[in-house]
């Protein structure tokens, strides 16, 4: 037998070499096999085995010989194209002990996981190339591939069509490039932050797209660079640019901020920079003391709790970071407006508020809302800036109002917390009166905006009726029947009929005074 070592399926033929002379031999190839005379065997898997020959009238009467029965595997391999219509193969395997290649009336031998010496092709047209698996000391019947191999006379330009990124950190992006390359050529990738020195990042081969993580830069514009690269003789040629702009390579101070009152909580939502992979600090400052860190947020809302708007004033800042620890400066200063009020008499209040901060454009109106009882606004109207206003009730609307704050710019808006005001049932009317000619106090009548069956009615002390309307527009002058009415307390009534349709009787007394 000339090998006791091959691939599956692996045919045994024995020889005999002894000087028994004609005796009779038996054989078992298999573990649990009956002998046989037969000196030719097949082994179709694969395996260790042990041939036992018996001899009789010989002592020792048995002989043993070791056999491997090995699995064919299929050589792996990469082919690539150069110039001139030459090629080299690299082996990407350690299977075999050593590998053949066949190519063009000529074979190369090839040691596992290395690559050809340089193949020569007359033309560019199709060759049929055999890379064959061989083991040390074996039969030569193991794994084997054949395929078609067009050379090339020339190695075409690579183009990069597109470059996508996604940006993780703020100096850090992964890139996926699309690319029409060649095919079984390899291409080396490059990459700049400057444009003018490269670094090798990665390389392309048989692939239309690649994606390369982890590319570290500090402008806001990079480059990428791919050339082809001829395995014969080692050389970059051909390479194609892509300039990719308009990168964040900061994060952008928060600029905007809106900042509402939700009962005594407030809710913060700003506009995010460009570069999305953020999270937030978020700090407080209490009556413009310093600020203190009061939670973080990975999206760009953030509701604080628990507050005493009645006695602090509350202000917020914040500051964004990546996940490589990068920051940004800290944020524009947010104030949310907290609308407060004092009872001046009957339906006649004065609100405060406190100016809003939050919005690098500036403020543009503040607008004190109406509200229904389930929150939706009603009437609106524009008030001044000077963070107070004497407001009279007593015809608007419901008697639950909020200030609706917004932006110059941007359509940025704002909400301050939500007052209800208590509605009185008493009408304001002045304590006095001067009908002098001035111009001031010249007329008395009630402070009411409209009401339906009004009345008014003035007395002299001696109980005569001086003074009638039906108009609540339309007061007394002071003039009593063509005649100047003496100084002195006069007495008044009121009816009319409020909102809900309830007829309201009111009695008063006023001086003139001259």
């Amino acid at each position: 037998m000339e090998y006791n070592r091959g691939c599956d399926p692996f045919t045994v033929n024995i020889i005999v070499n002894d000087t028994f002379g004609a005796v009779t031999r038996q054989y078992v190839y298999e573990e649990g096999q009956t002998e046989t005379n037969a000196t030719t065997y097949t082994y179709t898997s694969p395996g260790s085995y042990e041939i036992i020959q018996i001899i009789s009238n010989v002592n020792p009467r048995t002989d043993t010989l070791a056999i491997e029965v090995i699995e064919p595997t299929i050589p792996e391999y990469i082919i690539y194209s150069c110039a001139s219509n030459a090629a080299r193969i690299e082996i990407d395997e350690s299977t075999y002990d050593f590998y053949r290649i066949f190519y063009n009336n000529d074979s190369v031998q090839v040691n596992p996981n290395s690559i050809s010496p340089i193949l020569n092709f007359p033309n560019s047209n199709n060759q049929t190339i055999r890379i064959r698996g061989y083991y040390n000391d074996a039969e030569d019947n193991c794994g084997e591939t054949s395929f078609v191999y067009s050379p090339l006379q020339n190695i075409a330009q690579p183009a990069i069509n597109d470059v996508s990124y996604d940006q993780s950190c703020i100096d850090l992006i992964s890139a996926t490039l699309n690319l029409t390359i060649t095919n079984s050529v390899r291409h080396l990738v490059e990459f700049s932050s400057d444009g003018s020195t490269f670094q090798a990042v990665d390389t392309a081969f048989n692939t239309d797209q690649i994606t390369i993580d982890g590319l570290n830069f500090n402008s806001t514009t990079v480059f990428f660079r791919v050339s082809a690269i001829d395995e014969c003789t080692s050389n970059t040629i051909l390479p194609a640019t892509f300039e990719l702009t308009e990168i964040p390579n900061a994060i952008d101070p928060i600029t905007n901020i809106n900042a509402s009152y939700d009962n005594k909580n407030v809710q913060l939502v700003w506009e995010e920079p460009l570069f999305t992979y953020l999270e937030y600090d978020i700090y407080q400052s209490r009556n413009q003391a310093a600020f203190s860190l009061v939670g973080t947020a990975s999206t760009n809302t953030f509701t604080d709790t628990g507050l005493n708007p009645d006695i602090n004033l509350y202000q917020y800042q914040i500051i964004s970071s990546d996940t490589c620890g990068n920051t940004s400066s800290t944020s524009i200063t947010a104030t949310p407006t907290y609308l407060s009020f004092d009872q001046e008499q009957g339906n006649f209040y004065n609100l405060f508020w406190n100016s809003y901060e939050g919005w690098i454009s500036g403020i543009a109106a503040y607008n004190l809302q109406t509200l229904a009882e389930d929150g939706t606004p009603q009437d609106e109207f524009t008030i001044a800036e000077q963070n107070q206003k004497l407001l009279n009730i007593t015809n608007l609307p419901g008697n639950r109002f909020r200030i609706r704050i917004i932006s110059v710019e941007g359509g940025f808006q704002a909400y301050s917390n939500t007052i209800t005001l208590a509605k009185s049932n008493t009408i304001l009317i002045p304590d006095a009166f001067s009908p002098n000619g001035d111009g001031i106090n010249d007329e008395i009548r009630p402070i009411l905006n409209s009401s339906d069956n009004f009345e008014f009615l003035i007395y002299n002390k001696w109980g005569e009726l001086v003074f009638q309307s039906t108009n609540v527009f339309v007061g007394w002058d002071g003039i009593y029947r063509n005649r100047v009415a003496a100084s002195g307390t006069y007495i008044y009534r009121i009816k009319y009929e409020n909102e809900e349709g309830e007829v309201i009787n009111q009695s008063g007394s006023f001086i003139l005074l001259r």
